[in-house]
């Protein structure tokens, strides 16, 4: 499935970052303001990826991506 649903029951979502193992920036999305997001990540490749979610206190959480 290309399409990953990012949701929080206890945050607002600002802004998504995506990085890859190597720490290179992939994608950002900003000024979501939603609890939920989807993400197509169709064009990421295969392989292990770093989502940072940033709420609208500028407060960051570090999720891991496996692309298959």
């Amino acid at each position: 499935n290309s399409i990953i649903t990012i949701k929080s029951n206890e945050i607002i979502i600002n802004k998504i970052e995506i990085y890859s193992m190597s720490g290179k920036l992939i994608k950002k999305i900003d000024r979501i303001n939603s609890n939920i997001f989807e993400l197509n990540t169709v064009s990421f490749g295969k392989g292990v990826y770093f989502i940072r979610i940033i709420d609208v206190y500028q407060k960051q959480q570090t999720r891991k991506l496996i692309n298959n």
